[in-house]
């Protein structure tokens, strides 16, 4: 049972599935196999499987500084004290520590120094890409008040990862920053307040999705157990880490040749939050 209470707290957040995560690492703060077992009601792992989740963190290379991605398409500046896992160590990690297959559309993740996946309280920036196409975005206000009662719809119909046993009845209470349009880097963001009542934990979710030419970059912070003033700050400057480079940006779609996308900005928004 504690290799699966491990494995389980690394698959919910791996999975995607932002609100259903299991706290995640405060910067500084060393995993031990008796944290994560408390938030799970476990038995402590004993030590063969520390060891080996030590041996794969030992193994990766922390990326620091400006890192390529999608060939030379984007790219994210990791700030000082932070590191970024790529693509290829986050699905090695996924797939070796939960048995998971490896999502497609993950380009990697970043972490504070001192930290490593399987810590059991703080954040974790997920990078992705959906190759959805160019999604054409309104430069009028988007709906606040609709965008959260969908929110909540959501929540309501999957119980937020609760039925398929991936995660704790966890409930929306509201923005934490509405969302916004910033038309010169053709990003959208938005983040929620979220409260885990079945483990007492405040969570934060905020997001940035950058509309290329071929797709979306999408940044996804989720946050718990520590400085929230902090985990506000951080959140609001996630539009400033990532960026499309020239010939992959959102001008400089042509339409000969590239794929629009069948949703507009407002659907996309919610497409698939809670699922």
């Amino acid at each position: 049972m504690a290799m699966a209470g491990k494995i389980k707290l690394f698959s919910i957040f791996m999975s995607g599935v932002a609100l259903s995560l299991a706290p995640m690492a405060e910067a500084g703060v060393s995993t031990s196999a008796a944290v994560i077992a408390d938030i799970f009601n476990e038995e402590p792992a004993d030590k063969q499987v520390d060891d080996q989740f030590q041996i794969y963190n030992q193994t990766f290379t922390r990326l620091r500084g400006e890192v390529e991605l999608l060939n030379g398409d984007a790219k994210i500046s990791v700030p000082e004290g932070f590191y970024f896992l790529d693509a290829d160590q986050t699905s090695k990690l996924m797939e070796e520590l939960t048995g998971f297959p490896a999502e497609s559309d993950v380009l990697g993740m970043m972490m504070a120094d001192g930290t490593d996946p399987l810590d059991s309280k703080g954040w974790r920036l997920m990078v992705r890409f959906d190759d959805i196409g160019r999604v054409e975005a309104d430069t009028g206000d988007i709906n606040a008040d609709a965008t959260l009662q969908e929110f909540r719809s959501q929540a309501d119909r999957t119980s937020l990862g609760n039925a398929s046993g991936r995660g704790a009845p966890i409930e929306l209470l509201g923005w934490a920053a509405a969302p916004e349009l910033d038309t010169d880097s053709m990003s959208f963001s938005w983040g929620v307040d979220l409260v885990d009542f079945t483990r007492n934990l405040d969570l934060v979710d905020y997001r940035v999705n950058m509309l290329g030419r071929e797709g979306v970059l999408k940044l996804e912070l989720v946050a718990s157990g520590f400085d929230r003033d902090a985990i506000h700050a951080f959140g609001a400057q996630m539009d400033k880490l990532a960026s499309f480079n020239k010939g992959a940006r959102y001008q400089d779609f042509s339409a000969d040749v590239d794929k629009v996308a069948q949703v507009d900005i407002d659907d996309y928004l919610t497409l698939g939050w809670a699922d």
